[in-house]
């Protein structure tokens, strides 16, 4: 355990500092996921407080999704949410990427076919048009976190762009790097309980829920130029809105 001392002169209330502190080695790496941190009666004596502050501090962390007390195990520390902000564009590589952590992806399946009816409806095409499908893992930080299946119009123009995908390639990014303008997007975000396709492809069990997002990103000309079904670990993601 770390040397710390509650400071008589810092205005903020003892369990505060406690609860910074320990925030502090969480976010710097001290305290790692599955770590298991110090039990109640060892920080009473290290930091010289009672336990009815530790505890204090303790629910903030758990409030804030970094720890989970376990019987029989203790508290221990969970793997950080990435947090994507919903009032701006974002994808989950470049998300992860100013957060510290290392996304990428593993390709399921990928190739064109027939929209279909529902595909077909999302992106604004007749139900035989062709799309690109492309059906990927998401990896955090090595670890499977979630899968993605998107859709995009196979348009000749696009031939190149469409086989320029990768374990790292975000679709944002490819739409940059291929001069494809995004004027806007909109994404529904509701908690569900998956298929069993998902629930295989992500090693869940029956009663496990997961995050599942909707994503139509349109072009500048008013169209649907990719659909996008994501189905993420509720431990792994968080969404934000910043409300002016």
């Amino acid at each position: 355990m770390s040397a710390f001392a509650v400071d008589p002169e810092n205005k903020n209330p003892i369990y505060y500092q406690v609860y910074t502190h320990l925030k502090e080695q969480i976010l710097g790496g001290t305290y790692q996921f599955g770590d298991i941190l110090p039990s109640e009666s060892e920080m009473i004596e290290a930091f010289g407080v009672s336990r009815i502050t530790v505890r204090r501090a303790i629910a903030d962390l758990e409030q804030d999704g970094l720890v989970q007390k376990r019987r029989g195990k203790g508290t221990v520390v969970l793997s950080r949410k990435v947090a994507s902000d919903l009032s701006s564009l974002y994808s989950f590589s470049e998300s992860a990427t100013q957060q510290g952590d290392r996304l990428s992806y593993a390709v399921l399946e990928s190739g064109i076919h027939k929209a279909g009816g529902r595909v077909g409806k999302a992106l604004g095409i007749s139900a035989d048009c062709d799309v690109y499908e492309l059906y990927r893992l998401i990896l955090l930080n090595g670890k499977v976190a979630g899968v993605t299946r998107a859709y995009v119009p196979a348009r000749k123009e696009w031939s190149e762009m469409l086989r320029s995908y990768d374990e790292h390639t975000s679709l944002f990014a490819c739409f940059r790097e291929h001069d494809v303008l995004i004027d806007y997007a909109e994404e529904s975000i509701e908690v569900i309980f998956p298929s069993s396709e998902v629930r295989q492809a992500l090693s869940l069990g029956t009663g496990d829920p997961v995050i599942y997002t909707k994503h139509l990103t349109y072009g500048i000309a008013g169209d649907v130029i990719c659909y996008t079904d994501t189905y993420t670990k509720h431990d792994k993601f968080k969404y934000t809105i910043t409300i002016k």
